[in-house]
């Protein structure tokens, strides 16, 4: 699973709890960060943050649906740019998540979320 979050105090709970599932996780602080490692991983699941340093999250979207056509993602924001998360979480949609999770959202949807998707391969 690939977790693409550039506040580490959310990424660090989100691993945490993923791992706790039994996933294995890498964290990816950037969109940048997250393209290099999709270049030698691939993926089954990734939760994507939409509202990043650098590109942000929905040229990871685009990045993800292009290398790993069959990964799943979930889509998370909460920030505020030019876009409300409203629409940041629809661009997303658009672009190819599976799931969107507007923040703050509760551990157990997430994890039931990935659950979901992972059984529906």
């Amino acid at each position: 699973m690939l977790i693409v979050e550039d506040d580490l105090a959310v990424a660090s709970v989100i691993e945490q709890a993923l791992m706790a599932e039994g996933y294995d996780c890498l964290h990816a602080e950037v969109t940048e960060d997250a393209l290099q490692i999709m270049m030698h991983v691939s993926f089954d699941l990734a939760v994507v943050d939409i509202f990043m340093r650098g590109q942000g999250g929905l040229v990871s979207i685009q990045a993800l649906r292009r290398r790993h056509p069959h990964c799943r993602i979930i889509a998370t924001s909460g920030g505020w740019s030019s876009m409300t998360p409203t629409e940041a979480l629809r661009a997303a949609w658009k672009l190819g998540a599976d799931e969107t999770l507007p923040k703050p959202f509760r551990l157990e949807r997430l994890i039931t979320m990935s659950h979901m998707l992972l059984r529906a391969e």
